[in-house]
């Protein structure tokens, strides 16, 4: 099908969707990009999807899509677009519906708390993809995870991790019924141990922001505060780098055990 107004009613759902409150009023999501969409389109996960043919050539991009698609004018595809420099394609995918309390933890679990740069948190979930952190809690107060730069900046790894979200209330309680060690990453804290008693269950590893670090409310369920040796010279870290070396540490010591 062929749209030729903006007044269309797919056209003004993707707009909608640019929002947090469309998103999650509709339990729906964008996804721009050829690589991000062809991995959709094989996971059999997208709704439907909005194409320019200047931009992209639906035949052989996806030759095996057989939804819903809508082509759109260069013009009209500039006006749901959210990149400077688009690739044709657009597609519209559904939230999840496993709710935090459901979770039955089988691995280890990458917590967001007041992390706000979109950027960030999906360079996050790409490293927790990379390192066996399939779960990703994102706490009240932290960006959006289904946002569309978050989405992008994730490489597809939104694919292939579950993202849940609660408020610290819930996560305390969920750590009262469930067996796991969370761990905090705190420039104070102690050294990575490759013994580390933590490592017998799942772990749930908590980064706050660079600016305010974890909130003090999560005092509680913290098993244990970790820190990344660096030199005396560099206070800390960005958000994502340090998540992610601590990922990576935690998953050479799994693997090596």
């Amino acid at each position: 099908m062929i749209l030729s107004s903006a007044q269309n009613k797919i056209i003004k759902k993707i707009i909608s969707l640019k929002s947090k409150k469309g998103r999650y009023q509709q339990g729906q999501f964008i996804v721009e990009g050829k690589k991000p969409v062809r991995e959709a389109a094989l996971q059999n996960k997208i709704v439907f999807l909005v194409y320019c043919p200047e931009l992209f050539d639906l035949k052989n991009e996806l030759p095996a899509y057989m939804g819903d698609c809508y082509e759109a004018s260069l013009s009209l595809f500039s006006k749901i677009t959210t990149l400077e420099n688009p690739e044709g394609v657009i597609a519209v995918l559904p939230f999840e519906k496993t709710a935090f309390c459901d979770l039955v933890l089988n691995g280890d679990m990458l917590i967001l708390d007041k992390i706000n740069d979109p950027g960030n948190a999906g360079a996050m979930i790409r490293s927790a993809d990379a390192f066996g952190f399939a779960n990703i809690l994102a706490l009240d107060g932290c960006v959006d995870l289904y946002s569309p730069k978050c989405i992008r900046s994730s490489m597809g790894s939104f694919l292939r991790v579950n993202f849940y979200q609660a408020s610290i209330a819930q996560l305390i309680d969920y750590c009262k019924k469930e067996t796991v060690s969370i761990l905090g990453l705190d420039c104070n804290g102690e050294q990575l141990e490759n013994d580390t008693s933590e490592f017998s269950k799942p772990v749930g590893l908590i980064i706050g922001s660079e600016s305010h670090g974890i909130d003090t409310n999560l005092e509680e369920v913290i098993n244990l505060r970790i820190k990344i040796p660096m030199t005396s010279s560099i206070e800390s870290l960005n958000a994502a780098i340090a998540g992610s070396i601590m990922m990576s540490s935690i998953y050479q010591i799994r693997k090596n055990k």
